[in-house]
């Protein structure tokens, strides 16, 4: 979800595809599989895990049965939630990326199928549309966008939004959304829209050496 990566300049291509939304490239590189949405890298297989573990771990230890993923088209954050969840629904506005990671064979080794699961919904929406139509409540909320910084990412990311996020959390729900990096100016306003929705944010980070560093994630639970 950073742009500390640069696309390889060697191993090989698994994907290249414009679609509808964004440019999806795809790279294998000595095993390591990276994914880049408008040449900024959002995952790279070598370090994935830990990104993937920590942002789902409020939702775990909620011990939520019916999860949202808002973005994540990946199929990462799901594959990590279905052994915990009984049902989840994954609104991803980009069909080409819940397409490609739902039939590429390397990438489904990767989720390890998780998006034919049929513990899952998939929602090819944009969040806001979604919210707007389904009135349905969910114990725990993963929200895995890109970072504010991507294209068109700008104007989804507001304090409207969260508080729609809000109102779709079961009593004791909890939120674990995607922060980009520890004590950046971009996590400080992420965390302020977020308190500003009526929730109370607790960051926390998990190293993630592909991303520079660490990845930050906030924890947010709704004062009532």
């Amino acid at each position: 979800m950073l742009e500390h990566a640069s696309r390889p300049s060697r191993g090989r291509r698994v994907h290249l595809e414009f679609s509808r939304r964004q440019c999806i490239e795809v790279f294998e590189v000595r095993g390591d599989v990276m994914l880049f949405l408008d040449g900024n890298l959002q995952f790279s297989s070598s370090d994935e895990r830990s990104y993937h573990a920590a942002l789902v771990s409020p939702v775990v230890a909620a011990k939520a049965a019916r999860v949202l993923v808002v973005g994540g088209g990946d199929g990462l954050a799901v594959r990590d939630l279905l052994p915990h969840a009984s049902a989840i629904v994954l609104v991803e506005i980009d069909i080409a990326m819940t397409q490609l990671f739902s039939a590429e064979p390397t990438l489904r080794r990767l989720n390890r199928g998780a998006l034919s699961n049929p513990k899952v919904r998939i929602v090819n929406e944009d969040i806001r549309e979604y919210l707007s139509v389904d009135a349905s409540c969910f114990g725990a909320i993963v929200v895995d966008l890109p970072d504010p910084s991507s294209p068109g990412m700008s104007e989804v990311y507001n304090t409207a939004l969260f508080r729609q996020l809000k109102a779709r959390l079961e009593p004791g729900g909890v939120m674990s959304i995607q922060a980009v990096t520890p004590h950046s100016a971009a996590h400080e306003a992420l965390r302020d829209m977020v308190t500003e929705a009526g929730l109370r944010a607790t960051s926390f980070s998990a190293p993630v050496s592909s991303f520079g560093d660490h990845a930050a994630f906030l924890r947010a639970l709704s004062d009532g």
